[in-house]
């Protein structure tokens, strides 16, 4: 399911993932599933090749920062901290109309998730709680390119990332009534 398998839900812990095997078709075709690649490639006349795609992947994830670049300091994050969470379609709308009453002008995506779920973008719920793209305490803070990714300005230590982390939930589900789920394992402590 949307990044979910036994690795991060009923085995837990159990496991370490050291390698991974990927079957592949021959002349197999590109999937553009992704929102951005889909954009990317929407002026495309003919059907792009693995090869641009996997050229697209990459450009679109280094305009998020999500690439590490000599020099770059907003590439040094763990990638997109907070999972786009899923919610029932009354959830949503309760959310919707939330979201018309407190923000001018910009409107709440959604999306369809698989068993009738709506998934919603947690950077927009990140942004819309007072927590924009560059925002810093100290040397931690948010990408300037990618609201979902915490990084390291220099110095930074577990702890504050876990107290920004903290914030930004809590702020969210104040605001919002929703609880955003973290993406990264933390290893050695917890991260509640």
């Amino acid at each position: 399911a949307y990044r979910s398998s036994i690795f991060n839900t009923s085995e837990r812990g159990r496991y370490i993932v050291l390698e991974a095997g990927y079957r592949l078709k021959q002349k197999g075709q590109p999937m553009l599933e992704y929102a951005d690649l889909k954009n990317f490639f929407a002026e495309a006349v003919h059907p792009p090749t693995l090869q641009r795609v996997r050229e697209a992947v990459r450009k679109i994830r280094r305009s998020k920062a999500m690439l590490l670049v000599p020099g770059d300091e907003d590439c040094r994050s763990v990638g997109s901290f907070f999972k786009n969470p899923l919610v029932a379609p009354a959830e949503a709308a309760r959310i919707h109309a939330l979201a018309e009453q407190r923000v001018q002008g910009k409107t709440l995506p959604q999306y369809p998730a698989e068993g009738g779920m709506v998934k919603l973008p947690a950077a927009w719920l990140v942004e819309q709680s007072g927590f924009p793209k560059g925002y810093a305490r100290g040397p931690v803070g948010i990408s300037h390119r990618h609201a979902l990714a915490l990084v390291n300005r220099g110095g930074a230590t577990a702890r504050g990332i876990v107290a920004l982390k903290d914030e930004v939930q809590q702020k969210v589900f104040d605001l919002w009534g929703v609880r955003l789920q973290t993406e990264p394992e933390f290893v050695g402590f917890s991260g509640e």
